[in-house]
């Protein structure tokens, strides 16, 4: 057993309510919130554009303005024979073409200049027609018209470099292939079998596996798309002129037929907007685009506006932040850029630009702070999307100064600011959002100047229960804090109730339950009760909430949408949940038991099975090793990117870091640069963590 201090609260004697709390966990010391964690809007922007022009074999290059979305002209590149898709990797490091002269080529992105520089080039199947890349950045997949089979391919990892695997057959002239947001499974549209293939990926070698077909999609089957929450498939049938829907199983990745509709004369291309809420379809024929709202709950597609492209339009994306729409018009030998309205998900021309002859594929790279061509998104408060392999362990004062005694209230700069148990902690990519519990207030650290400023509340001891804009609203000890790049959203957990703070204007309501009013009755926005929510994140759609202790401890549910609270996964026997992060697919929840053992937790989001993924109950400690062979004592906050948990270890002044794939431990930091560390986010470059006793926000790089 760890003899390191225990430690109890040191807000009894304001919190009476707490005080149970301070015995039921006293192994754990002092007990609250924690932070958050992650599909959401994305904090990212668009850096550069690519476009693959197919009857002048190159590649041009775009600047990408972020404000306006227009293009300025960076240079081209020289590729194969007749380049018909091209796609980048989720590091935002590599590009390649499928070039129907029946091969791929491979580029290194300038990550300053967006130029490429060629690699090595493999040879594929007959007539390359598109090319998809895994979300790990393992393995690539390219659909091989004329040979009807698909080429599979390991990256690696260092430089980009193909090596050619096994390839599966597929159908008559595969035209598409695309691979889900899990990674389990790949998807290619068949133009002569009027259907699409399902395969599921082996998650070590990137093996593919048909699972069969679909049912009859359309008349040339030509493109096709899955939305990113992967619950839905949509497929553009060339032939027919419309898009059909399909859901898609979790478990086998099995299509059902949901509808068909009609679009424009042609549909050549369909892309997704990264919301999950709009489908856009490129119609070959009538030079248009046609926009689609989806019905989150069926996946049924309706009508929108009709707007007009170019001559021949043959590919149409959406760029990483939401805001642009590009369509490569093949006829015109030119892009068009649309702005995209938020609420109704209308096209706006902003430019026209030239583009090389036959323009056939176009790309958007992303960037954020998680560093320069990143395609990396905001997820539930945290920057993911790329693994933070090049952590050392590194660990400096970002905010604050890191000492029991240097409490305050005082806005600055690094170490002129102070902060009073700080405890939750998210970013938007650009800036770091703090409860500060002590304060009653929601601090805000500008990432790049290390600025504080006081964003909602006063920072003092009062607390509050109003809405208001800024300083007008009150807290009363906020733990748990996330983001969906637009609104904040605060586990107010003294006052038992979620808060919304809009990002722009600083206005704060409150979003679910009634001030005052404890219990854990579920309903629709004040209808609702928490019993004392202490940590909170998000996806697209949801929040989701820990709540309580003892036998009160539950995770909750709230759509954003309505404000409908519902609880999806109750307390566990003699443990309780403290903090949760998500990946969009699984919730991840740290525990503890009534010895101070911690645990960590999977959710499966689409059928809410529960099962362990790292530590053991009953025995506390700081041993690294795989699944139960780990032991924690007292994890408290977590975050994840995409590939590793993170977890502060509170009791232990520990931060661990879990592979998710095998639920392998290792501490990546720890000794004296912490004290109570609860919070944590990454900026997709760093570690950011809210130290409440040191009363500062430190960095591990």
């Amino acid at each position: 057993m760890n003899t390191r201090r225990i430690k109890l609260f040191s807000f009894i004697a304001v919190f009476p309510v707490i005080l149970i709390v301070s015995f039921m966990l006293v192994n754990c010391g002092k007990s609250g919130g924690s932070t958050p964690s992650p599909v959401a809007s994305a904090a990212v922007y668009p850096r550069f554009a690519y476009v693959a022009n197919s009857a002048d074999n190159t590649i041009y290059i775009y600047t990408v303005n972020a404000a306006t979305g227009k293009l300025g002209n960076a240079g081209y590149a020289v590729t194969g024979a007749g380049p018909v898709s091209i796609t980048v990797d989720p590091t935002g490091r590599f590009a390649y073409t499928a070039n129907a002269g029946g091969d791929v080529s491979a580029y290194t992105i300038d990550q300053t200049t967006g130029a490429l520089t060629s690699g090595a080039t493999v040879s594929a199947g007959m007539i390359p027609q598109a090319i998809a890349i895994d979300p790990t950045g393992r393995f690539a997949y390219v659909a091989n018209r004329w040979s009807g089979d698909v080429s599979v391919y390991t990256i690696d990892q260092a430089t980009g470099a193909l090596t050619s695997g096994a390839t599966v057959t597929s159908g008559t002239t595969p035209q598409s292939v695309i691979v889900h947001p899990s990674g389990k499974f790949a998807y290619v549209a068949n133009e002569g079998d009027n259907n699409v293939s399902i395969f599921s990926i082996d998650q070590t070698t990137g093996a593919l596996t048909s699972r069969g077909t679909s049912s009859f999609a359309g008349t040339w089957s030509r493109s096709l798309v899955v939305e990113p929450s992967g619950k839905y498939l949509y497929v553009a049938n060339l032939g027919a002129n419309t898009v059909s829907a399909f859901t898609i199983d979790q478990t086998s990745g099995v299509l059902t037929d949901v509808v068909s509709v009609p679009t424009g004369t042609g549909p050549m291309s369909v892309t997704v907007d990264p919301s999950g809420r709009f489908v856009y379809v490129a119609n070959y024929g009538s030079n248009d685009v046609t926009q689609y709202t989806i019905n989150q709950t069926t996946g049924v597609l309706a009508s929108g506006a009709t707007v007009t492209a170019g001559t021949n339009p043959y590919s149409v994306t959406v760029d990483p932040s939401g805001k642009f729409a590009y369509v490569a018009n093949n006829g015109s030998n030119n892009v068009i850029v649309y702005t995209i309205d938020q609420t109704t998900g209308a096209l706006t021309p902003a430019e026209t630009v030239v583009a090389g002859t036959g323009p056939a594929s176009i790309k958007i790279l992303s960037g954020s702070s998680a560093g320069s061509g990143s395609t990396a998104i905001l997820l539930g408060g945290t920057i993911q999307g790329a693994p933070l392999t090049a952590l050392t362990g590194s660990v400096t004062t970002f905010a604050g100064v890191s000492s029991v005694t240097g409490t305050g209230t005082a806005d600055g700069t690094g170490a002129a600011a102070r902060f009073n148990e700080p405890t939750g902690i998210t970013t938007d990519g650009r800036n770091l959002y703090v409860t500060d519990a002590a304060n009653n207030a929601i601090r805000k650290i500008v990432i790049a100047t290390r600025n504080v400023t006081t964003f909602a509340g006063v920072a003092s001891a009062t607390t509050g229960t109003v809405d208001g804009i800024g300083a007008a609203a009150g807290f009363s000890r906020p733990l748990g804090i996330t983001t969906d790049g637009t609104d904040l959203y605060v586990a107010d957990s003294s006052n038992y109730t979620i808060r919304k703070i809009a990002i722009e204007t600083g206005a704060v309501s409150t979003f679910a339950g009634t001030a005052g009013q404890q219990g854990t009755t579920n309903g629709t926005g004040a209808a609702a009760q928490f019993f004392f929510p202490m940590n909170i994140t998000n996806d697209s759609e949801n929040l989701y909430v820990v709540d309580g202790y003892g036998g009160a401890n539950a995770v909750r549910k709230i759509v954003k949408s309505s404000g409908l609270v519902s609880t999806i996964t109750t307390t566990l026997v003699n443990a309780e949940f403290g903090s949760v992060a998500t990946d969009g697919t699984n919730l991840y929840l740290t525990a503890r038991d009534y010895t101070g053992a911690g645990q960590v937790y999977k959710v499966v989001l689409a059928t809410g099975e529960l099962s362990l993924v790292a530590g053991h109950t009953g025995v506390s400690g700081a041993a690294d090793g795989t699944g139960t062979a780990a032991t924690f004592w007292c994890p408290t906050g977590i975050t994840t990117d995409g590939t590793y948990l993170y977890v502060t270890d509170i009791n232990n002044s520990d931060i661990r870091k879990i592979e998710i794939s095998t639920g392998t431990v290792s501490t990546l930091s720890s000794g004296g640069v912490w004290a109570w560390p609860r919070g944590i986010t990454s900026d997709g470059n760093s570690l950011f963590v809210a130290q409440q006793d040191y009363n500062s926000i430190s960095e591990l790089k």
